[in-house]
């Protein structure tokens, strides 16, 4: 009787131990594709498909910005890899500063809250 308890008992330990060892070999090998992006990274390379490249002439991104603006249905300003605001719809917003470069910032602005947004090639939304 003794024998019998010890083999099931050793079994369940090791069906514990295969079942754990393969959970986390799969978890290790899928999670990159199964962990959902930030929202900010999806939102720049969405913005970035619907804007002209950096070098287009201003008048080009104001376009593009207030056909976004309008589906969008909110303010937004386009600031160059330099700072400088390329093109603005709607109240106006503040500069991202130093240190809101990083994705997806919000901060605090005159009207409410604003999120910055840094693009691909540099340039902010």
């Amino acid at each position: 009787m003794r024998r019998l308890f010890l083999q099931i008992y050793l079994m369940v330990v090791a069906g514990i131990v295969v079942f754990a060892t393969a959970a986390a070999g799969l978890w290790w090998i899928y999670v990159e594709s199964v962990v959902p992006r930030h929202p900010a990274e999806v939102a720049a390379e969405l913005a970035q498909s619907m804007l002209p490249e950096a070098s287009a002439p201003p008048a080009a991104q104001q376009s593009a910005l207030e056909k976004m603006a309008r589906r969008m249905r909110g303010d937004l300003a386009l600031y160059g890899a330099d700072g400088a605001r390329l093109a603005q719809t709607g109240r106006a917003l503040p500069p991202p500063g130093e240190g809101h470069w990083r994705r997806g910032m919000m901060r605090r602005a005159e009207g409410g809250p604003a999120w910055t947004v840094q693009l691909g090639d540099g340039r902010a939304l």
